[in-house]
């Protein structure tokens, strides 16, 4: 409503002096212009990130992200960078499994970002799954996997019980792209659950949503 109000009054006093119009909008795309690349990817990362380093816009705060440290891109920016790259290299391990393998191998992505960029960019997946956020609903009710193709920052903990159940893990691949917040992502393949595993992703999951329908 503002600016609505600003340019009627504008405009009504300038109506006879069109110098004014003329010299405000030069102003105005002036000092725009050098704010362009921190509004807009408008190049590659490493030379967005040679120009905030050179123009100093990285000791105004807006390269600092929700971990309160200074990084080499906006966090917007770095969240948009390495997706396909991760759902490609998802892909490419899924197409090493044998096909007897493919049907019992979930596919798990610990948090949503991770699930929707590999969603996305993947090819020839099954469903891609994650407890985290929306995703959480489209999970399935039941399971019958004997391998989990795991998308995730870190390997899962000793307190991350299911992925205990595995007879083993091997880490097949990682995200390499350069200043991506997904760098260093890693997709990692848990072979051989045992025969208690399908029950405890159910009941996590059952808890999980259980715990939005109350």
């Amino acid at each position: 409503m503002l600016f609505a109000a600003g340019g009627v009054w504008l405009e009504q006093v300038t109506l006879s002096r069109y110098w004014i119009r003329y010299t405000a909008v030069t102003v105005m795309l002036l000092l725009f212009i050098p704010l362009i690349p921190l509004l807009l990817p408008v190049w590659k990362p490493e030379k967005l990130a040679a120009y905030y380093k050179k123009t100093g816009f990285g000791k105004t705060g807006v390269l600092r992200w929700e971990d309160l440290k200074d990084h080499p891109l906006p966090q917007d920016f770095a969240d948009m960078i390495g997706w396909k790259e991760m759902g490609d290299k998802v892909s490419a391990v899924y197409r090493t499994l044998p096909d007897s393998v493919k049907d019992k191998t979930l596919v798990f992505c610990r948090y949503y970002a991770l699930a929707g960029a590999v969603t996305y960019f993947g090819k020839g997946l099954p469903q891609v799954t994650s407890d985290h956020a929306s995703f959480l609903f489209w999970m399935p009710e039941r399971y019958d996997i004997k391998n989990l193709l795991f998308v995730g920052k870190r390997i899962p903990q000793k307190d991350d019980v299911v992925f205990q159940q595995f007879e083993k893990y091997t880490v097949m691949d990682s995200v390499t792209t350069p200043l991506a917040r997904e760098n260093g992502v890693k997709i990692i393949l848990y072979e051989n659950g045992n025969d208690k595993v399908n029950a405890m992703i159910e009941a996590g999951i059952k808890e999980k949503k259980d715990e939005f329908r109350r």
